[in-house]
């Protein structure tokens, strides 16, 4: 139980702020472990759903995570709130083909058959209308318990002791390179790419003129960025307006992480793709500000050596999104 104590103990004994914080663990640790997972913040609450991972944009199928910061779920109470929270996760556009309880401490033989019993799909089944109760017998429960929570920690310490600084696991060793710029900026493409509200959740289910739509808008203006890209190199533009540009660019980005997202099914590794070039962009970006200073040469050669790079990356993209839009025409 030393995870539980842990989060406990980290928010001064305040057994509401410790869930909040249970929450966020499993959240950034299951990230770590999955990049398809997305933590969820539904409006008026968590609706019985705190993460997911999508496992079928198509059919609108995904796996839904519940975190409970509980000691037990013996106690009559601590049950009633997994039944409601199992209830609520049914009652969205989307369906449940996996439900997995995420609990702090280790549980036991009884409290494992209890969840296996079928009595959430029971609650679950005498409060829901028919077109959602049917899906129930496609649900599979599952769980996962403070030894694993323990285990995900210490693989990814950077997060834990971003977390959890008064922990034991906060004095064990963190690699420096993990705390640098660049990790700092790909963990928050993560987070973007991660955000998610109960709209976009509604419109998993992709059709093929939607999808096609989708790739177009995405591909939308890259080969105009990618004239201008080779116009600047070419042409030895200041400093100052590189730094201008790619200011823009990013911004031009931003605005497409979400359809990276929504088309990862269709054209796989396009959402990754996209934040390598987020990440070089803002490198460059950087690299074009210090070549403004006086005496830095070597920024200078920097800043060209990234935007030879951040073309080759945009025209691959390109040629990427054209032959997914291909699939569909």
């Amino acid at each position: 139980m030393s995870i539980y104590n842990d989060i406990l103990d980290q928010q001064g004994g305040n057994h509401r702020a410790a869930g909040d914080l249970h929450e966020v663990l499993w959240s950034r640790l299951l990230a770590k472990e999955d990049p398809r997972f997305h933590n969820v913040r539904l409006a008026g609450g968590d609706g019985g759903v705190d993460g997911i991972i999508v496992t079928d944009p198509a059919l609108g199928n995904v796996t839904v995570f519940q975190a409970k910061f509980f000691k037990n779920i013996t106690q009559k109470a601590n049950r009633d709130a997994i039944l409601e929270s199992f209830t609520r996760a049914h009652n969205h556009g989307f369906t449940v083909s996996e439900w997995v309880l995420l609990v702090p401490v280790p549980l036991s033989t009884k409290e494992i058959d209890w969840l296996s019993s079928g009595e959430l799909q029971r609650h679950a089944g005498a409060r829901l209308d028919i077109s959602r109760k049917c899906r129930l017998d496609q649900c599979v429960v599952k769980y996962r318990e403070g030894s694993e929570l323990e285990r995900l920690a210490e693989r990814n310490l950077t997060v834990t002791a971003d977390l959890l600084p008064k922990s034991a696991k906060a004095l064990q060793k963190i690699i420096a390179t993990e705390r640098r710029l660049k990790t700092r900026l790909q963990l928050e493409i993560v987070d973007r790419l991660r955000t998610i509200n109960e709209d976009i959740i509604r419109q998993r289910k992709i059709e093929t003129v939607r999808a096609q739509s989708a790739l177009k808008a995405l591909r939308k203006g890259w080969a105009d960025h990618t004239l201008m890209l080779d116009q600047t190199r070419r042409e030895n533009a200041a400093p100052g307006l590189v730094q201008e540009y790619t200011r823009d660019f990013m911004e031009f980005i931003r605005q497409r992480l979400d359809l990276a997202f929504m088309t990862e099914g269709l054209c796989e590794g396009i959402s990754v793709k996209l934040s390598e070039i987020f990440a070089t962009t803002f490198h460059l970006s950087a690299a074009a500000g210090r070549a403004q200073i006086p005496n830095m040469k070597a920024e200078k050669a920097t800043m060209w050596k990234l935007l030879g790079t951040l073309l080759d990356q945009c025209r691959e993209f390109d040629i990427e999104l054209a032959k997914a839009v291909g699939k569909f025409v």
